[in-house]
């Protein structure tokens, strides 16, 4: 009883392990897809800080250059978003589509849309007062959904590009062509705001950035090492039965593939009940958005944790076997 519970808990142990790193990754995929704001195919990032109480000149001079900037995208059928920084100035973001291919196709410039789930639409359905709105801004045109990189966001507005509102904080441009990229920098710059290029998120970022995926890659190696100590410390005991069916033409290879065989309804059931108790954790603390890519991960690590298991049953055995028959040649 007890081999079959030792082999059911470190398959249950595995898989919760192996969950936890499933998203891990699909969080790090979720920023990864995140950082282009909704644009498919090639884009650049820039930064934009805000620039500190500007003069009415400097005012003047920024509208101007926001114009040439929306003029200058239109030609070139260059898409633009930007979503404001955290403390930077009104919870907006700003775009341009002259394409008409991404969720902000509906925005056309110097309109405003409140976003959909918003503490803003709530106040201009009831026709309230909105603390948000930039003083610029006198109409709200509607509600709008974002792309789903921006939705859970404290985003309030969705505005089109315009001489109005400066575009600051994260921008996302939808190109990666260096003239065009230089000219709008330059446009950027003579509406008096100093756009920094950001770095493309690659899997050496993310790395960096989520701690959490080296712990639970660390820790699953680990829980490998304990599992094969336990399990070899329990499956050794059951050598000597498994030498009884080399009397009747069984070989190492055989036996192994029989117990592995035999075990994998309990293991696949532990490495089950892993992933299920993941996801009661997640009901309880609500530390992830349950989505398909992430269900499809934790289904993906589930069946990988019983296959690393029963993996592991079956070279402890056939190894165990292999020792047994060699110390029963040397006698």
């Amino acid at each position: 009883m007890h081999r079959k519970l030792t082999a059911s808990l470190s398959a249950f142990i595995f898989s919760l392990i192996l969950a936890f790193l499933a998203f891990s990754v699909s969080q790090a995929v979720t920023d990864i897809h995140n950082q282009s704001l909704g644009i498919r195919g090639e884009y650049t990032r820039l930064s934009i800080p805000q620039m500190d109480n500007p003069s009415l000149e400097r005012k003047q001079q920024q509208e101007k250059a926001l114009i040439a900037l929306q003029q200058y995208l239109a030609q070139e059928k260059i898409i633009f978003i930007s979503a404001t920084a955290e403390g930077e100035g009104s919870p907006s973001i700003i775009t341009y589509d002259p394409q008409s291919t991404t969720w902000a196709q509906k925005v056309k410039p110097s309109q405003t849309y409140a976003i959909e789930g918003s503490y803003s639409q709530q106040l201009w359905e009831k026709k309230q007062k909105n603390p948000y709105l930039p003083p610029s801004i006198s109409t709200i045109n509607g509600v709008i959904t974002p792309d789903a990189s921006l939705q859970g966001e404290p985003y309030q507005f969705i505005h089109g590009l315009d001489g109005k509102l400066p575009p600051v904080g994260q921008a996302v441009i939808s190109t990666q062509d260096p003239e065009k990229i230089q000219h709008i920098q330059e446009l950027l710059t003579q509406a008096t705001l100093h756009p920094q290029p950001l770095p493309r998120m690659t899997w050496k970022n993310v790395l960096i950035m989520h701690k959490e995926i080296d712990f639970t890659l660390l820790a699953s190696l680990l829980s490998i090492v304990v599992c094969v100590m336990a399990l070899n410390g329990v499956l050794e005991e059951l050598i000597p039965e498994f030498v009884i069916h080399t009397y009747s033409g069984g070989t190492a290879f055989s036996i192994a593939c029989k117990y592995s065989r035999h075990q994998f309804p309990a293991v696949i059931i532990s490495c089950g009940a892993g992933t299920a108790f993941f996801l009661l954790i997640n009901c309880v603390l609500q530390f992830a958005h349950i989505n398909q890519f992430l269900l499809g991960l934790l289904l993906l690590s589930g069946l990988v944790s019983s296959i690393i298991v029963e993996l592991m049953l079956f070279l402890i055995v056939f190894s165990q076997l292999h020792v047994a028959f060699a110390a029963t040649r040397n006698k």
